[in-house]
């Protein structure tokens, strides 16, 4: 399970992120974004120093993960190697008063 938190300035984004796991280890840290192209690339770094990303305050050389706006949510992709692949997880804007869709849910606008 993942959760990003943007804020927009311009083209720039800041914000944060976390994600779990089955087995209960997470991890979570900041993030920097830029649009380019409809893709939103983002830059990480880890609050806890014990993951895969840089310790914040040093962040990523190159992007790992970008978005892309579909109807009413954002599909994700993720680096591996050195190829981009659709991730299965799509992530929804948060409203107040509506509960966040699972998995087995379909999306709510």
């Amino acid at each position: 399970m993942g959760q990003f938190s943007f804020i927009p300035k311009g083209n720039k984004v800041y914000g944060s992120w976390s994600e779990g796991s089955p087995q209960g280890q997470g991890t979570s840290g900041k993030l920097k974004g830029e649009i380019k192209n409809n893709k939103l690339l983002i830059w990480r770094c880890s609050d806890d120093g014990n993951s895969l990303y840089p310790e914040c305050p040093s962040y990523e050389k190159e992007p790992t993960r970008y978005f892309i706006k579909n109807q009413n949510f954002l599909s994700s992709y993720s680096k591996y190697g050195d190829k981009f692949q659709e991730d299965f997880m799509k992530f929804h804007k948060v409203k107040k008063g509506i509960e966040i869709p699972t998995q087995k849910e379909k999306c709510r606008n």
